[in-house]
Protein backbone atom coordinates (compact mmCIF):
# COMPACT_ATOMS: atom_id res chain seq x y z
CA UNK A 1 0.00 0.00 0.00
CA UNK A 2 1.72 3.16 -0.90
CA UNK A 3 1.69 5.77 1.61
CA UNK A 4 -0.40 9.40 0.72
CA UNK A 5 1.67 11.97 2.05
CA UNK A 6 -0.95 14.54 3.85
CA UNK A 7 -0.81 17.97 3.16
CA UNK A 8 -2.86 20.42 5.11
CA UNK A 9 -6.77 19.95 3.89
CA UNK A 10 -9.07 22.68 3.74
CA UNK A 11 -10.42 23.74 7.02
CA UNK A 12 -13.73 24.95 7.86
CA UNK A 13 -14.61 26.37 11.42
CA UNK A 14 -16.66 24.18 13.49
CA UNK A 15 -18.36 25.40 16.65
CA UNK A 16 -18.37 23.16 19.43
CA UNK A 17 -21.70 22.10 18.65
CA UNK A 18 -20.68 21.25 15.00
CA UNK A 19 -17.60 19.11 16.66
CA UNK A 20 -19.48 17.39 18.46
CA UNK A 21 -22.31 16.12 16.24
CA UNK A 22 -19.25 15.28 13.54
CA UNK A 23 -17.90 13.19 15.99
CA UNK A 24 -21.56 11.05 17.28
CA UNK A 25 -21.77 10.54 13.31
CA UNK A 26 -18.00 9.61 13.01
CA UNK A 27 -18.29 7.04 15.69
CA UNK A 28 -21.08 5.87 14.24
CA UNK A 29 -20.14 5.45 10.89
CA UNK A 30 -16.94 3.41 12.33
CA UNK A 31 -19.23 0.88 13.88
CA UNK A 32 -21.33 0.97 10.63
CA UNK A 33 -23.99 2.40 12.43
CA UNK A 34 -27.15 4.12 9.78
CA UNK A 35 -27.14 7.73 10.65
CA UNK A 36 -30.66 8.06 12.51
CA UNK A 37 -31.14 11.93 13.42
CA UNK A 38 -34.06 12.42 15.16
CA UNK A 39 -32.34 9.70 17.66
CA UNK A 40 -28.85 10.94 17.39
CA UNK A 41 -30.35 14.43 18.48
CA UNK A 42 -32.00 12.67 21.27
CA UNK A 43 -28.60 11.24 22.60
CA UNK A 44 -26.62 14.42 22.39
CA UNK A 45 -29.53 16.89 23.28
CA UNK A 46 -28.57 17.57 26.60
CA UNK A 47 -24.99 18.67 25.18
CA UNK A 48 -26.06 20.89 22.23
CA UNK A 49 -27.31 24.45 21.84
CA UNK A 50 -30.68 24.66 22.06
CA UNK A 51 -30.52 26.37 18.83
CA UNK A 52 -28.23 24.02 17.43
CA UNK A 53 -29.24 23.11 13.38
CA UNK A 54 -27.38 19.81 12.37
CA UNK A 55 -28.88 20.50 8.65
CA UNK A 56 -27.02 23.91 9.05
CA UNK A 57 -23.95 22.07 9.11
CA UNK A 58 -21.49 23.04 6.06
CA UNK A 59 -22.44 20.49 3.02
CA UNK A 60 -19.00 20.40 2.38
CA UNK A 61 -18.75 18.46 5.53
CA UNK A 62 -21.81 16.63 5.86
CA UNK A 63 -24.34 15.44 3.36
CA UNK A 64 -28.28 16.27 3.47
CA UNK A 65 -28.51 12.34 5.17
CA UNK A 66 -26.08 13.69 7.68
CA UNK A 67 -23.57 11.21 6.70
CA UNK A 68 -20.19 12.48 6.50
CA UNK A 69 -18.05 13.55 3.64
CA UNK A 70 -14.23 12.62 3.17
CA UNK A 71 -13.55 16.06 4.11
CA UNK A 72 -15.73 15.86 7.12
CA UNK A 73 -13.79 12.53 8.57
CA UNK A 74 -11.04 14.56 8.17
CA UNK A 75 -12.18 17.69 10.21
CA UNK A 76 -12.32 15.21 13.16
CA UNK A 77 -9.63 12.99 12.89
CA UNK A 78 -6.74 14.27 10.54
CA UNK A 79 -5.04 11.13 10.91
CA UNK A 80 -7.87 8.68 9.39
CA UNK A 81 -6.54 5.88 7.16
CA UNK A 82 -9.45 6.27 4.76
CA UNK A 83 -8.12 9.11 3.00
CA UNK A 84 -5.18 7.00 2.25
CA UNK A 85 -7.81 3.72 1.07
CA UNK A 86 -9.71 6.32 -0.50
CA UNK A 87 -7.05 7.43 -2.76
CA UNK A 88 -5.95 3.69 -3.02
CA UNK A 89 -9.47 2.91 -3.96
CA UNK A 90 -9.41 5.68 -6.98
CA UNK A 91 -6.63 4.35 -8.20
CA UNK A 92 -7.55 1.08 -8.36
CA UNK A 93 -11.28 1.90 -10.57
CA UNK A 94 -8.57 4.11 -12.75
CA UNK A 95 -6.53 1.18 -13.46
CA UNK A 96 -9.68 -0.96 -14.11
CA UNK A 97 -10.81 1.37 -16.73
CA UNK A 98 -7.38 1.06 -17.90
CA UNK A 99 -7.31 -2.57 -18.85
CA UNK A 100 -11.34 -2.35 -19.13
CA UNK A 101 -12.17 0.27 -21.09
CA UNK A 102 -15.81 -0.30 -21.55
CA UNK A 103 -16.07 -0.93 -17.89
CA UNK A 104 -19.81 -0.13 -16.73
CA UNK A 105 -19.50 -0.72 -13.04
CA UNK A 106 -17.39 -1.85 -10.05
CA UNK A 107 -18.88 -3.70 -6.88
CA UNK A 108 -17.26 -3.01 -3.40
CA UNK A 109 -16.91 -6.58 -3.28
CA UNK A 110 -14.84 -7.14 -5.45
CA UNK A 111 -12.46 -3.99 -4.79
CA UNK A 112 -12.46 -5.75 -1.39
CA UNK A 113 -11.24 -9.17 -2.29
CA UNK A 114 -8.71 -7.50 -5.20
CA UNK A 115 -7.14 -5.22 -2.26
CA UNK A 116 -7.79 -6.85 0.29
CA UNK A 117 -9.64 -4.21 2.49
CA UNK A 118 -12.94 -5.04 4.74
CA UNK A 119 -15.62 -4.88 2.45
CA UNK A 120 -17.19 -2.21 4.66
CA UNK A 121 -14.59 0.54 4.64
CA UNK A 122 -14.80 0.13 0.52
CA UNK A 123 -18.57 0.66 1.08
CA UNK A 124 -17.75 3.72 2.91
CA UNK A 125 -15.14 4.75 0.38
CA UNK A 126 -17.70 4.55 -2.54
CA UNK A 127 -19.45 6.74 -0.68
CA UNK A 128 -16.86 9.48 -0.27
CA UNK A 129 -17.15 9.25 -4.14
CA UNK A 130 -20.22 9.61 -4.75
CA UNK A 131 -20.06 13.47 -2.88
CA UNK A 132 -17.44 14.12 -5.05
CA UNK A 133 -20.59 15.86 -7.47
CA UNK A 134 -20.56 13.18 -10.36
CA UNK A 135 -17.17 13.15 -11.19
CA UNK A 136 -16.33 9.90 -10.22
CA UNK A 137 -19.70 7.93 -10.52
CA UNK A 138 -22.53 7.90 -12.96
CA UNK A 139 -24.97 6.08 -10.57
CA UNK A 140 -24.94 4.06 -7.16
CA UNK A 141 -26.35 1.68 -4.88
CA UNK A 142 -26.67 2.68 -1.38
CA UNK A 143 -25.20 0.12 1.19
CA UNK A 144 -28.16 -0.75 3.98
CA UNK A 145 -25.60 1.33 6.49
CA UNK A 146 -23.99 3.74 5.30
CA UNK A 147 -21.80 4.03 1.84
CA UNK A 148 -22.56 2.23 -1.77
CA UNK A 149 -22.04 -1.50 -2.89
CA UNK A 150 -21.45 -0.56 -5.94
CA UNK A 151 -20.60 2.01 -8.98
CA UNK A 152 -22.00 3.27 -11.99
CA UNK A 153 -19.07 4.79 -14.08
CA UNK A 154 -20.03 3.99 -17.77
CA UNK A 155 -19.56 7.39 -18.93
CA UNK A 156 -16.81 8.86 -20.32
CA UNK A 157 -16.68 11.49 -18.27
CA UNK A 158 -16.61 9.98 -15.21
CA UNK A 159 -13.63 7.90 -16.82
CA UNK A 160 -12.01 10.40 -18.39
CA UNK A 161 -11.53 11.70 -14.39
CA UNK A 162 -10.36 8.68 -13.11
CA UNK A 163 -7.27 8.76 -15.66
CA UNK A 164 -6.75 12.23 -14.92
CA UNK A 165 -6.68 12.07 -11.23
CA UNK A 166 -3.89 13.96 -9.54
CA UNK A 167 -4.56 12.85 -6.44
CA UNK A 168 -6.91 12.55 -3.11
CA UNK A 169 -5.75 15.68 -1.82
CA UNK A 170 -5.84 17.80 -5.09
CA UNK A 171 -9.57 16.43 -5.26
CA UNK A 172 -10.49 17.41 -1.97
CA UNK A 173 -9.38 20.99 -2.52
CA UNK A 174 -11.54 20.76 -5.99
CA UNK A 175 -14.41 20.08 -4.18
CA UNK A 176 -13.81 22.51 -1.37
CA UNK A 177 -13.64 24.80 -3.53
CA UNK A 178 -16.26 24.29 -6.26
CA UNK A 179 -19.16 23.63 -3.50
CA UNK A 180 -18.09 26.46 -1.28
CA UNK A 181 -21.32 27.68 -0.46
CA UNK A 182 -22.65 31.84 -0.11
CA UNK A 183 -24.12 33.25 3.01
CA UNK A 184 -26.56 36.23 2.81
CA UNK A 185 -27.63 37.79 6.16
CA UNK A 186 -25.81 35.36 8.11
CA UNK A 187 -27.82 31.96 6.68
CA UNK A 188 -25.75 29.88 4.99
CA UNK A 189 -26.91 29.09 1.27
CA UNK A 190 -25.45 25.32 0.20
CA UNK A 191 -23.04 24.63 -2.18
CA UNK A 192 -24.53 25.10 -5.78
CA UNK A 193 -23.22 21.60 -6.64
CA UNK A 194 -24.82 20.41 -9.99
CA UNK A 195 -24.58 22.44 -13.46
CA UNK A 196 -27.16 22.00 -15.53
CA UNK A 197 -25.48 21.00 -18.68
CA UNK A 198 -24.14 17.50 -19.73
CA UNK A 199 -20.92 16.59 -18.55
CA UNK A 200 -19.51 14.84 -21.72
CA UNK A 201 -17.05 16.12 -24.05
CA UNK A 202 -19.93 17.22 -26.32
CA UNK A 203 -22.26 19.52 -24.11
CA UNK A 204 -25.37 20.15 -25.17
CA UNK A 205 -25.06 23.52 -26.26
CA UNK A 206 -29.15 24.12 -26.44
CA UNK A 207 -29.54 23.66 -22.75
CA UNK A 208 -28.61 26.59 -20.67
CA UNK A 209 -24.97 26.41 -18.72
CA UNK A 210 -25.87 27.73 -15.33
CA UNK A 211 -25.65 25.96 -11.67
CA UNK A 212 -28.98 24.73 -9.98
CA UNK A 213 -29.51 25.49 -5.99
CA UNK A 214 -31.13 23.32 -4.28
CA UNK A 215 -30.90 24.71 -0.60
CA UNK A 216 -34.46 25.82 -0.43
CA UNK A 217 -35.60 22.67 0.12
CA UNK A 218 -36.93 22.40 3.71
CA UNK A 219 -37.15 17.79 3.87
CA UNK A 220 -33.69 16.78 4.48
CA UNK A 221 -34.95 13.50 3.11
CA UNK A 222 -36.15 15.22 -0.04
CA UNK A 223 -33.05 17.19 -0.65
CA UNK A 224 -30.98 13.56 -0.51
CA UNK A 225 -33.19 12.57 -3.26
CA UNK A 226 -33.06 15.61 -5.28
CA UNK A 227 -29.47 15.95 -5.14
CA UNK A 228 -28.89 12.17 -5.62
CA UNK A 229 -31.31 11.84 -8.80
CA UNK A 230 -30.00 15.08 -10.10
CA UNK A 231 -26.11 13.72 -10.28
CA UNK A 232 -27.03 10.77 -12.05
CA UNK A 233 -29.31 13.43 -14.33
CA UNK A 234 -26.84 15.03 -15.57
CA UNK A 235 -24.23 12.48 -16.19
CA UNK A 236 -26.41 11.15 -18.41
CA UNK A 237 -26.44 11.18 -22.14
CA UNK A 238 -29.99 12.23 -23.71
CA UNK A 239 -29.54 10.46 -26.89
CA UNK A 240 -28.93 6.79 -25.03
CA UNK A 241 -30.64 7.24 -22.20
CA UNK A 242 -33.74 9.33 -22.78
CA UNK A 243 -36.13 7.33 -20.77
CA UNK A 244 -33.99 7.46 -18.14
CA UNK A 245 -33.27 11.45 -18.40
CA UNK A 246 -37.69 11.46 -18.49
CA UNK A 247 -38.28 9.64 -15.86
CA UNK A 248 -35.75 10.54 -13.32
CA UNK A 249 -36.62 14.63 -14.65
CA UNK A 250 -40.07 14.55 -13.63
CA UNK A 251 -39.51 12.54 -10.00
CA UNK A 252 -37.12 15.46 -9.48
CA UNK A 253 -39.88 17.96 -10.13
CA UNK A 254 -42.70 15.81 -7.92
CA UNK A 255 -39.96 15.99 -5.57
CA UNK A 256 -39.55 19.85 -5.54
CA UNK A 257 -43.52 20.91 -5.61
CA UNK A 258 -44.15 18.33 -3.21
CA UNK A 259 -42.04 20.13 -0.54
CA UNK A 260 -43.00 23.68 -1.35
CA UNK A 261 -46.67 22.27 -1.06
CA UNK A 262 -46.28 21.12 2.29
CA UNK A 263 -44.16 24.05 2.81
CA UNK A 264 -47.00 26.19 1.89
CA UNK A 265 -49.33 24.24 4.33
CA UNK A 266 -51.48 23.56 0.90
CA UNK A 267 -51.00 19.87 1.88
CA UNK A 268 -50.02 18.02 5.50
CA UNK A 269 -46.86 16.07 4.63
CA UNK A 270 -48.64 12.29 5.07
CA UNK A 271 -51.78 14.53 2.36
CA UNK A 272 -49.15 14.78 0.07
CA UNK A 273 -46.96 11.63 0.10
CA UNK A 274 -50.61 10.03 -1.26
CA UNK A 275 -50.29 12.92 -4.31
CA UNK A 276 -49.04 12.07 -7.38
CA UNK A 277 -47.45 14.88 -10.03
CA UNK A 278 -50.32 15.47 -11.90
CA UNK A 279 -52.20 16.48 -8.71
CA UNK A 280 -50.01 18.48 -7.87
CA UNK A 281 -49.40 20.76 -10.72
CA UNK A 282 -52.66 23.02 -10.66
CA UNK A 283 -52.22 24.20 -7.08
CA UNK A 284 -48.88 24.90 -7.43
CA UNK A 285 -49.85 27.08 -9.99
CA UNK A 286 -52.70 28.58 -7.96
CA UNK A 287 -50.35 29.39 -4.97
CA UNK A 288 -48.13 30.89 -7.07
CA UNK A 289 -45.13 28.32 -6.76
CA UNK A 290 -44.45 27.73 -10.00
CA UNK A 291 -45.46 29.00 -14.09
CA UNK A 292 -45.00 26.77 -16.31
CA UNK A 293 -47.75 24.34 -16.86
CA UNK A 294 -46.95 23.27 -20.02
CA UNK A 295 -43.45 22.12 -18.92
CA UNK A 296 -44.97 20.07 -16.26
CA UNK A 297 -47.48 18.43 -17.80
CA UNK A 298 -45.16 17.20 -20.40
CA UNK A 299 -43.62 15.37 -18.04
CA UNK A 300 -46.19 14.20 -16.41
CA UNK A 301 -46.98 12.06 -19.60
CA UNK A 302 -43.80 11.28 -19.85
CA UNK A 303 -43.46 10.22 -16.07
CA UNK A 304 -46.15 7.21 -17.45
CA UNK A 305 -42.95 5.49 -19.19
CA UNK A 306 -42.47 3.67 -15.52
CA UNK A 307 -45.10 1.98 -16.81
CA UNK A 308 -44.55 -0.35 -19.87
CA UNK A 309 -48.40 -1.11 -20.28
CA UNK A 310 -49.21 2.58 -20.51
CA UNK A 311 -46.46 3.44 -22.90
CA UNK A 312 -48.30 1.15 -24.96
CA UNK A 313 -51.77 2.06 -24.18
CA UNK A 314 -50.93 5.96 -24.85
CA UNK A 315 -48.97 5.16 -28.04
CA UNK A 316 -46.06 7.35 -26.36
CA UNK A 317 -43.55 8.04 -28.13
CA UNK A 318 -40.20 10.14 -27.58
CA UNK A 319 -36.53 10.97 -28.93
CA UNK A 320 -33.45 12.81 -27.57
CA UNK A 321 -35.02 16.44 -27.87
CA UNK A 322 -37.83 15.26 -25.16
CA UNK A 323 -35.05 14.21 -22.74
CA UNK A 324 -32.90 17.25 -23.38
CA UNK A 325 -36.66 19.39 -22.80
CA UNK A 326 -37.28 17.67 -19.85
CA UNK A 327 -33.42 18.48 -18.29
CA UNK A 328 -33.81 22.03 -19.19
CA UNK A 329 -37.58 21.61 -17.34
CA UNK A 330 -35.95 20.98 -13.82
CA UNK A 331 -33.80 24.36 -14.23
CA UNK A 332 -37.00 26.04 -14.91
CA UNK A 333 -39.26 24.75 -12.05
CA UNK A 334 -36.08 25.42 -9.64
CA UNK A 335 -36.19 28.77 -10.82
CA UNK A 336 -39.68 29.74 -10.59
CA UNK A 337 -39.58 27.68 -6.92
CA UNK A 338 -36.61 30.11 -5.90
CA UNK A 339 -38.63 33.33 -6.54
CA UNK A 340 -41.65 31.93 -5.08
CA UNK A 341 -39.60 31.84 -1.99
CA UNK A 342 -37.93 35.20 -2.05
CA UNK A 343 -41.27 36.79 -2.72
CA UNK A 344 -42.66 34.81 0.71
CA UNK A 345 -39.45 35.91 2.64
CA UNK A 346 -40.29 39.44 2.07
CA UNK A 347 -43.81 39.08 2.65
Amino acid sequence: MTAVNPPLFPNIPLSEGERLWLSAVYSKMLRCQKIDTTTLSVELDEKLPEDFKWFAIDRRLLNADSTLTLLGVLHINPNTDLVEKTDQVIRYIRGSIKREPNIRSLTAEAISEDLGLASSEVEIVLGFLTDFNNHFFQGSTQSPSLGCTSLTIDSEYVKKNYLRYKGIYAAIQQYFESNEPARVEGHQILPLRYPLRYLYDSPVTSLPVETLDFSFVVNPELLRIIERDYAELVALNPSEHTKSCLILAGGIIEALLLDALVTSEYWTQEDASTRYLKEMIHPAIKIGIIRHDKLTNVLRIFRNLVHPAREIRDKLSFDESDAKHAVTSVGVIVRDIREWWSKRDAS
